[in-house]
């Protein structure tokens, strides 16, 4: 039956097709100016959710509707994050151009870092990093002054040294080092004397300012560590070799100093040891019993009995000389009978540069 098939369409009037829906919304959204070619091609390219940001972001900034451009903001890196990376760098290109503060938010939600622009500096930027150099520089200059003044004073007081005395009390002062500490040194123990030696360099490191002040404050600083150096040595007994002069060393390129090597120092041989000409007399009463030791020696070069050295016990005779005299020694003993060392008697001859010592023996008990 016909009746029964007669619709009425005309409720869905209103309903338009989706090919039809996307043209309106196409044509509802703004095209960029025609002398820009390059932006049209960049749209007919975008997702859809950049064509709507764009949309949202015209109308806001036209109508004053901030959250208009937030929620532009928020479509416009939805769709960033999903484009193309050459999509993404002619688009932020653009905006920079366009709205140079809402493209460094969006690239750095996108892309993590704020959009290119040239860096400016200003005069007044200018003018405080000079001053910072300079005052730097100035404290520096002032810093490497003191150092050196201070090694200048340690090298004088260094050279005016006359005595063990006046070495001990420099060390006492300057490294801080105690008496146990230099007898120990003295003694031989090589790891304490290591050991007071780091320390000396670490307290000569640290006086002063910490801060790094150039190509001055590091020559002082080489100076004080070969000063010590050349002190160590010395207690060691050893002489430090100079570096071989070589081409000046580089900020870019330091020179690669060796380690210094230490040879024995040549000492001055000492004046051997002479055994002078010497007679040795026992003297015996009538029953043949030792009553005296007589010893003659024949001293050529000394002056006087204040060169001479005697040392007299029950069994023996020992003597030398010292400076200036010529080194002699002698030896007599062990005798067969014990002698009086109390009622020795010695006599020297300036004009025969000889002496005579009488030393008579214990009376029998």
């Amino acid at each position: 039956n016909a009746a029964n098939y007669n619709l009425d369409y005309s409720r869905f009037n209103g309903v338009k097709a989706d090919e039809e829906v996307e043209k309106e919304e196409e044509e509802a959204t703004p095209q960029p100016p025609n002398d820009m070619p390059q932006m049209q091609e960049l749209f007919r390219s975008a997702p859809p959710e950049l064509k709507k940001a764009y949309h949202l972001l015209t109308q806001g900034r036209a109508n004053g509707d901030a959250e208009a451009e937030q929620r532009a903001n928020e479509l416009v890196i939805e769709a960033m994050s999903k484009a193309d990376p050459e999509v993404q760098q002619q688009f932020l290109e653009e905006m920079k151009r366009r709205a140079p503060e809402a493209a460094d938010a969006i690239s750095t939600a996108v892309t993590g870092r704020a959009a290119p622009g040239p860096a400016v500096v200003t005069p007044g930027d200018l003018g405080q990093t000079i001053d910072t150099l300079r005052r730097e520089m100035e404290s520096g200059a002032e810093a490497a002054r003191k150092q050196m003044e201070g090694l200048q004073n340690q090298q004088e007081r260094l050279e005016k040294l006359s005595s063990p005395e006046d070495f001990f009390r420099f060390m006492s002062e300057e490294g801080g080092l105690s008496q146990d500490d230099l007898q120990r040194m003295f003694s031989g123990d090589q790891q304490h004397m290591e050991a007071c030696m780091k320390g000396m360099l670490d307290k000569a490191a640290s006086a002063g300012d910490k801060e790094d002040v150039g190509k001055s404050r590091t020559e002082d600083s080489e100076k004080a560590l070969k000063a010590a150096e050349q002190l160590h040595s010395a207690l060691l007994g050893k002489e430090l070799l100079e570096p071989a002069v070589g081409a000046p060393a580089t900020a870019s390129q330091p020179a690669v100093a060796s380690p210094p090597k230490a040879v024995e120092v040549r000492r001055k041989p000492e004046e051997e040891v002479l055994i002078p000409d010497h007679r040795l007399q026992y003297e015996k009463d009538e029953d043949s019993r030792y009553t005296a030791v007589k010893l003659r020696c024949s001293m050529p070069g000394v002056a006087d009995m204040s060169a001479i050295l005697l040392d007299v016990s029950e069994r023996h005779i020992r003597l030398s000389t010292c400076a200036p005299a010529p080194r002699y020694a002698v030896n007599a003993g062990p005798f067969p009978v014990l002698i009086d060392p109390s009622a020795a008697r010695a006599k020297f001859s300036k004009r025969k540069e000889e002496l005579s010592i009488e030393v008579p023996a214990k009376a029998d008990r």
